[in-house]
């Protein structure tokens, strides 16, 4: 002996379509509503297609624009650390969450302090470039042969 259950395809209301009215197994107009004989929790909810198809295009933009902000992310936090001057190449800095700030922009103080911890932990990934003066090459100080001072015979001003 087999049962045999009735099935009604359901819609529900969205704000941008408004509620439609589909015919049930009798025939009649339903508006949204599920038959008394089908039960709700193996029912699952239908959509038409074109709504559905307008959803998954609506979030693989979503997915688009997230993926270009992280990647824009990606590359700020590579050019402050650039700014530093303190690694020998800034993408040697791994970037992650823990560089960003609660609005998902990355957070300089935060990347600084990235920095010093990975200088603390490999110091061969430090800049190896002098700063600072290392009393070679030009000085301010100095000031170069002033024809004016020669005629008033100081030499050099």
């Amino acid at each position: 002996m087999t049962e045999k259950t009735t099935t009604e395809k359901t819609t529900t209301e969205r704000p941008d379509e408004g509620t439609t009215a589909r015919p049930g197994a009798d025939g009649a107009a339903s508006s949204g509503s599920v038959s008394t004989n089908v039960d709700k929790d193996q029912e699952p909810e239908t959509f038409d297609r074109p709504y559905v198809e307008r959803l998954r295009e609506e979030s693989a933009a979503y997915r688009v624009r997230a993926r270009r902000a992280d990647d824009l992310a990606h590359r700020l936090v590579t050019a402050l650390a650039a700014g530093t001057g303190k690694l020998a190449d800034a993408r040697d800095l791994h970037f992650g969450e823990h560089l960003l700030d609660d609005d998902g922009v990355p957070a300089f103080d935060k990347i600084a302090d990235a920095i010093e911890v990975l200088i603390r932990e490999r110091p061969h990934l430090a800049s190896r470039r002098p700063t600072g003066n290392v009393e070679q090459g030009v000085r301010a100080d100095e000031q170069g042969v002033s024809l004016l001072g020669l005629l008033r015979g100081g030499g050099q001003s």
